[in-house]
């Protein structure tokens, strides 16, 4: 997942503490990492006042809103904020108009800068893995309001980051295409196999090719697919898969690739996961000749998913091939 945050922070060198004071007001999505079930279904809500010295809420947001938005990866504009005060010491959060936590404990007193910002944690355990390679979020509009009689401590928040220039933005308009969900779904991504599994696919072999190295009968070849771009090849013995996590019940999908096969029973299955994991439902694709042809379909996930594994595959025949091209899978909306 990527994570996207609203953010206040500043820090500055604290003898009170015995540590940096970090004076941060956070708005994260997706929340669940305190209740191990993060998803765009949370919000976490955290503020510090040093490293050590903080508090974390994860708010289902079903809860708050009366069942009214239960995914903030939904494609549509929801307003997010905070109202911090400091006399007395209360920052209270909120989403579409509803609150979300009061948190009174480790509110910031500094002087501070605001963020907005999409990116992604160097821990996995955070926000999940970023099992994606391109998404977007589009912020329509920033409003501040000064409280009166709230005291702060003046501070020079000197954090240095990379900006572009100002020339760098886009001077006009520009279109957003409906992203890929799948990681590497073209298959253009080559190098050395450890790198390939690490860019969305594990590559795996059925019990009994014990000895046959999996490279060998799953892989991503050059010059096979549509127009000779790389495409992935899977032999006898061989199986790929890889998960799309952020998918809901109550969206639709649009799932589609190119393949051709000499297999006469090769397959795609699409198995809906729920939190922990379990499968809820299984559909299977099937894939036959040996040409190219366009497979489509639109996928509904039923109640309870978070996400989506896809496995490619044939049964064990041998002297086998079947190869798959520009693995696509887009939100409906």
């Amino acid at each position: 997942m990527e994570h996207t945050a609203f953010w206040t922070f500043t820090n500055r060198t604290s003898s009170i503490y015995d540590e940096n004071d970090n004076h941060e007001i956070d708005i994260e999505l997706p929340g669940g990492k305190t209740r191990s079930a993060i998803s765009f279904k949370n919000v976490l809500n955290t503020n510090y006042v040093t490293e050590s010295m903080n508090i974390s809420k994860d708010i289902v947001v079903k809860d708050v809103t009366n069942g009214e938005t239960i995914n903030l990866a939904d494609g549509k504009f929801h307003t997010f904020g905070f109202d911090w005060y400091t006399d007395p010491s209360v920052i209270i959060y909120f989403c579409d108009g509803h609150i979300t936590a009061i948190n009174d404990l480790f509110v910031p007193t500094l002087q501070s800068k605001l963020w907005l910002g999409n990116w992604f944690p160097n821990n996995a355990a955070f926000v999940g893995e970023s099992l994606f390679e391109t998404d977007y979020m589009v912020v329509d509009w920033v409003k501040y309001i000064p409280y009166l009689n709230q005291p702060f401590e003046e501070w020079n928040p000197n954090v240095s980051v990379n900006a572009a220039e100002r020339s760098q933005y886009p001077s006009s308009p520009i279109i957003l295409e409906n992203p890929n969900m799948i990681a590497n779904g073209d298959f253009d991504a080559l190098g050395a196999l450890e790198d390939k599994t690490n860019r969305g696919w594990v590559y795996s072999k059925l019990n009994g090719y014990d000895a046959i190295p999996v490279e060998d009968i799953c892989y991503i070849g050059d010059n096979v697919g549509l127009d000779q771009t790389p495409a992935l090849v899977i032999k006898e013995g061989g199986y790929a898969s890889t998960v799309v996590d952020s998918i809901y019940d109550g969206f639709e999908y649009n799932l589609s690739f190119y393949a051709k096969t000499d297999a006469t029973d090769a397959r795609v299955i699409v198995r809906y996961r729920d939190l922990s994991q379990g499968v809820l439902e299984s559909k299977v694709i099937r894939v036959s000749g040996d040409s190219f042809n366009k497979y489509s379909e639109k996928l509904t996930p039923p109640e309870g998913t978070y996400s989506v594994q896809l496995q490619v595959y044939f049964n064990d025949e041998a002297d086998c091939h079947l190869i798959i091209d520009e693995f696509s899978l887009v939100r409906g909306f």
